[in-house]
């Protein structure tokens, strides 16, 4: 597999894998210095396989967690966090008890809504820049801006999913599971935006 990548576990004990990995990247790099000091070292001969280090992981929870299991929620409940963000976050906001925003909105509601994601003349198009901006403005007050410029604007997917991790990591908090990435971003889940 090439270098950078990007994984995402949704699994319980996923942070056990982010673990594993980073150690395993380590040990790699480790043994390619060797090699590239001692020209008789068997990883000296062969071409120079690519970082690990730059890789980019996203785990559902930590290692000593389990995954949540609600009915009215998907079972790939972080997965569906990264893919339809918009969708997860009008259900779970939805099934809140202490917060009602509009009364009569139901589940069967958040279904119909009009419009295309990608067009912001659209309902669902105006949510999903509004997610986009809350996301964004989170991000930008929490993050070292290294690390913000490296995750939010170089690369459009992988700014998009991590507008979509902060999410998750609401989302999944809220169920005693504590998403992971790596890199590590500080917690986000309870910034003032949301």
């Amino acid at each position: 597999m090439g270098s950078p990548s990007i994984f995402v576990y949704d699994c319980s004990n996923a942070g056990l894998i982010v673990k594993s990995f980073k150690q395993f990247a380590l040990q790699r790099e480790q043994e390619l210095e060797v090699a590239a000091i001692n020209p008789n070292h068997p990883l000296a001969q062969m071409p120079l396989p690519p970082s690990m280090k730059n890789c980019i992981q996203l785990a559902a929870c930590e290692a000593t967690e389990l995954l949540p299991m609600i009915p009215d929620l998907p079972a790939d409940l972080f997965t569906s966090c990264l893919t339809t963000p918009i969708k997860i976050a009008l259900r779970w906001f939805c099934m809140q008890k202490s917060v009602r925003l509009v009364p009569g909105v139901t589940l069967d509601l958040i279904e119909k809504i009009p419009g295309r994601l990608n067009d912001r003349r659209t309902p669902l198009g105006e949510l999903n820049w509004i997610f986009t901006a809350i996301t964004d403005t989170i991000a930008w007050n929490v993050l070292p801006r290294d690390l913000f410029q490296k995750l939010f604007r170089q690369d459009l997917l992988v700014a998009s999913l991590f507008r979509n991790f902060l999410l998750a990591e609401r989302i999944m908090r809220s169920y005693n599971c504590t998403p992971v990435s790596s890199p590590r971003l500080p917690p986000t889940y309870m910034h003032a935006m949301w």
